[in-house]
């Protein structure tokens, strides 16, 4: 456990275009590198997959900058996974190691770009 309140941020911005001609079938295997089965069945039942696969990819690159920043390097992408609920903010989930880590996440795009910022939070027992 950690004796000391540690905050981490991470900040990512990427180009939609880069995404929006992903197909579910021919570019299975990158998308199995970077998303959760339930991250791609999201996206893909939206009519433009592309900004919402491109905000997902920001938020993960955002965890993984957070995480580093506070001493947790080593997350695959994959291992990361972002959820959405109607009317509610995304919220980010580590399906493997560092659950002592709170993390918050906040991701937006534009017609171009999509953006996303992420805060990890280690607090010390007994601070809770």
């Amino acid at each position: 456990m950690s004796q000391e309140f540690r905050m981490g941020v991470g900040v990512d911005i990427e180009s939609i275009d880069r995404f929006r001609q992903l197909d579910k079938v021919k570019n299975r295997n990158f998308l199995d590198k970077i998303y959760t089965s339930h991250e791609l069945e999201y996206c893909y039942t939206m009519n433009n997959a592309g900004p919402h696969l491109a905000g997902k990819f920001c938020g993960k690159e955002a965890v993984i900058k957070a995480l580093t920043s506070i001493g947790h390097p080593g997350i695959h992408y994959n291992e990361i996974e972002i959820t959405n609920a109607e009317g509610q903010a995304p919220k980010v989930s580590l399906l493997r190691g560092n659950r002592d880590v709170t993390l918050h996440i906040s991701v937006s795009h534009s017609r171009d770009m999509a953006i996303a910022l992420a805060i990890a939070i280690i607090i010390p027992c007994y601070l809770q």
